[in-house]
């Protein structure tokens, strides 16, 4: 039977990991499985690559959202799977903070606001918007 590969072990320095004959490199933050984590295991970072990630999806339908032949219940059906989805993916793992709940709701809201098309000054309540269109406020 062959060897296994020997166990990493400390380098000279504290704080580098030798595995194999490869010291791995220190970095700040990295992508791992489409989720960046950072060394102080913030979730800021990538909130904000989500909301801009499904800023693009949702740009990309905007044909949907400008359609007349689709019901907003549709368009609400289709924000949900489309740019929800990749809003939220990976959310599970977020360290759940004010501001971060705060960003992604506003996002949402904007959103739901641009396929009802309620524009300023025309303005409803957060919770009547969440209340139209049978939506939960994120938590």
């Amino acid at each position: 039977m062959p060897n296994p590969p020997p166990l990493p072990e400390l380098g000279t320095d504290s704080n580098s990991i030798r595995a194999t004959s490869e010291t791995l490199e220190n970095v700040e933050s990295f992508i791992y499985l489409g989720s960046i984590i950072d060394e102080q295991g913030s979730s800021d970072a990538d909130v904000k690559s989500r909301i801009g990630k499904a800023r693009t999806a949702f740009l990309h339908l905007k044909n949907i959202w400008n359609s007349k032949q689709l019901s907003t219940n549709i368009k609400v059906r289709i924000f949900n799977t489309n740019v929800k989805a990749v809003l939220l993916y990976g959310a599970e793992t977020w360290r759940t903070t004010t501001t971060n709940i705060k960003k992604l709701q506003v996002f949402i809201n904007s959103c739901l606001r641009k396929i009802l098309n309620i524009h300023w000054p025309d303005t409803i309540s957060n919770s009547l918007l969440w209340e139209r269109k049978n939506q939960l406020p994120a938590e």
